[in-house]
C-alpha cells in the first residue's frame, strides 16, 4: 500500500507539536471523528519507528475492527487526517505571525460594523509598527494590507480626508517596500555568485535606486535606518569600496541597532563578513582584520547557534578567515560543531572543501589529496580553492609532474566560465603564473630567484599572493644560505 500524505505530515511534527496536535484533534470544535482520534493515538505510539516502517494495514485494521473498510472509507480517513494536520499547521503559523491574526480580526470587525473596536485595534496595530525590532521581512507587505483596511473603513464611512491620508501612506510604504526589495535582490544576486559578475534583473537599474534614495537621504537616515543600511551595503558591493566604508557601515549599525529587526541585523553582519572575506581572498589582505572582527561578533552573539541552517558560503568564509589567522584547531571544531546545519544538497562538498583547506594549512598534504579526490562541484569558489590547494600541495611535496597539468586545468576552467568576472580571472591567472615561475626558480635558483623577488615586489595583489610571496622569500633565503 502506498504511504499516504498524512504520514509525511505527521512525521514533520516535533515531539512538542505532536502533543499540541493531540489537544487539537481531541477538541470537538476541530474534529468530531473518533476514528481520527484513534489514528492519532496509533501513530503517536509508533513514532519511535521510521516512517517507512509504519504499517498502514495495521492502523486500518485497528480503526475498523468490525468490518473490512472499502476504498472510500480509507480515502476519507486519509484525507480527513491530512486536512486536520494542515489546519493545525495553519493555525500555528498564524499564532507565530501575530500581524496576520490582527489583520483577519480587523477585516471581521469592519464587516460587522464594530467601529469602536475596529478603531481601537487599528490604533493598537499602528503603535506596534513603531517598534523597529518587530519589523520582519513581511513588515512592508503587512503594513500595506493594514492601510487597505483603514482606507476601506474610512472610505465607506465617507471620511474622505482620512481615507486620502491612508491612500497616500500606502503609496509611501509601497515605495519603501520596492526600494528595500530591489536593494535586497541586488545584494543577494551578487553574493549568490560571489566571484562572478551577476547581471541585474528587472527594469530599474541599481544606479536609479541609489539616485532616488539620495534625493531623500536625510529623511531615510532618520526614519528608515534599515533601508539606509541596505543602500550602504549595495553601494559597497557595486563600487567595491574600501575598508573605511565597511567600518562606517558597522558604526551606523551599532548606533541604530535598536531600530533594526534582529534577524535583519544578522543578515547585515553575514553580508558584510562575506564581502570582506571575498576581498581578502582576492589578495586585499587589509580586509582580513575587519572580517575577523565581524566573525567574532557573530560568534559571540550566538548567531551560528540561532541559525537553523548556515549558508554554505558563510560556513566556507568562516573557515577561510580562521585559516588565514592560523586558527586551524578552531576551524576544525567549527566544522565538527556546525556541519549538521549545512543544506544537505551542498553538505558533503562543503565539508570536503573546508577539510582540504584545513589539511593544507596543517601541512597534512596526503589529506588534501584525499579530500580533493573526485570532488565534483558547480560552486566556482569551491573549485578554485580546492584546485589551488592541490596545486600548492604538489609544489610543497615536490610532485612537479602534476603542477603543469593542474595549472592548465584551472586556466582552461576560468576561460570557460563566462560568469566569472575579469578581475577574478586576472587574479587567479596571476597566481598560476607565479606557481609555474616558483617551480622553475626552485630548480634553477641563483639569479632567477632574485629576478622573481624583484618581479613580485612590483606586482599587484592577486589570488593567494601571500603564499606566493612567502615561497619566494623561502627560496631567496635558501639561495643565500
Amino acid at each position: 500500500m502506498k504511504r499516504p500524505k498524512y504520514i509525511e505530515l505527521f512525521y514533520s511534527l516535533s515531539e512538542k507539536e505532536i502533543k499540541e496536535f493531540g489537544k487539537f484533534i481531541n477538541s470537538p470544535f476541530f474534529n468530531e471523528s473518533k476514528r481520527l482520534v484513534l489514528l492519532y493515538n496509533y501513530l503517536k505510539k509508533e513514532t519511535h519507528k521510521k516512517r517507512d516502517n509504519i504499517s498502514i494495514e495495521a492502523a486500518v485494521s485497528k480503526l475498523f475492527p468490525d468490518h473490512k473498510p472499502n476504498d472510500e472509507d480509507i480515502r476519507k480517513l486519509h484525507s480527513g487526517f491530512s486536512l486536520l494536520i494542515e489546519e493545525f499547521l495553519t493555525i500555528k503559523s498564524l499564532r507565530r505571525h501575530g500581524s496576520q491574526q490582527r489583520l483577519f480580526l480587523l477585516k471581521e470587525l469592519r464587516k460587522r460594523n464594530l467601529d469602536t473596536i475596529f478603531e481601537s485595534k487599528l490604533k493598537e496595530q499602528w503603535s506596534l509598527s513603531f517598534d523597529f525590532r518587530l519589523r520582519t521581512k513581511e513588515y512592508y507587505p503587512d503594513r500595506i494590507k493594514f492601510l487597505k483596511e483603514e482606507y476601506l473603513y474610512f472610505y465607506f464611512r465617507h471620511e474622505t480626508e482620512k481615507a486620502t491620508k491612508a491612500s497616500a501612506e500606502t503609496d509611501r510604504v509601497t515605495e519603501l517596500m520596492y526600494l528595500t526589495l530591489k536593494l535586497n535582490v541586488f545584494i543577494n544576486e551578487r553574493f549568490e555568485g560571489v566571484y562572478g559578475d551577476k547581471q541585474e534583473k528587472g527594469l530599474t537599474k541599481i544606479e536609479s535606486v541609489f539616485n532616488f534614495i539620495e534625493t531623500k537621504l536625510r529623511k531615510t537616515v532618520k526614519d528608515e535606518p534599515e533601508l539606509y543600511v541596505y543602500y550602504l551595503i549595495a553601494k559597497l558591493i557595486y563600487f567595491k569600496e574600501d575598508v573605511k566604508s565597511v567600518l562606517n557601515i558597522n558604526k551606523f549599525i551599532a548606533v541604530n541597532k535598536e531600530h533594526i529587526n534582529p534577524d535583519i541585523l544578522d543578515y547585515f553582519s553575514n553580508v558584510l563578513f562575506r564581502f570582506c572575506v571575498t576581498r581578502m581572498n582576492l589578495g586585499k589582505y587589509e580586509f582580513s582584520g575587519i572580517a575577523y572582527g565581524i566573525q567574532k561578533e557573530m560568534e559571540n552573539d550566538g548567531m551560528f547557534d540561532r541559525m537553523r541552517e548556515i549558508p554554505n558560503m558563510t560556513f566556507f568564509s568562516v573557515i577561510t578567515i580562521r585559516i588565514y589567522r592560523k586558527e586551524t584547531i578552531w576551524a576544525e571544531e567549527f566544522v565538527r560543531k556546525y556541519y549538521g546545519k549545512l543544506n544537505p544538497a551542498v553538505k558533503d562538498e562543503t565539508y570536503r572543501v573546508c577539510m582540504a583547506l584545513i589539511s593544507f594549512a596543517n601541512k597534512k598534504y596526503s589529506d588534501v589529496i584525499k579530500y580533493s579526490a573526485n570532488l565534483k562541484t558547480k560552486n566556482l569558489a569551491y573549485y578554485l580553492f580546492v584546485k589551488s590547494a592541490l596545486l600548492k600541495t604538489y609544489y610543497e611535496t615536490g610532485d612537479d609532474k602534476y603542477i603543469h597539468s593542474t595549472a592548465d586545468t584551472i586556466e582552461h576552467y576560468i576561460k570557460r566560465k563566462q560568469e566569472m568576472n575579469e578581475m577574478m580571472k586576472r587574479s587567479v591567472s596571476g597566481f598560476l603564473r607565479y606557481v609555474l615561475k616558483l617551480e622553475k626558480a626552485k630548480k634553477e635558483g641563483g639569479r632567477y630567484v632574485g629576478a622573481l623577488a624583484d618581479m613580485i615586489a612590483e606586482e599587484r595583489k592577486f589570488f593567494h599572493s601571500g603564499w606566493v610571496r612567502q615561497k619566494i622569500k623561502e627560496l631567496a633565503e635558501k639561495n643565500r644560505g
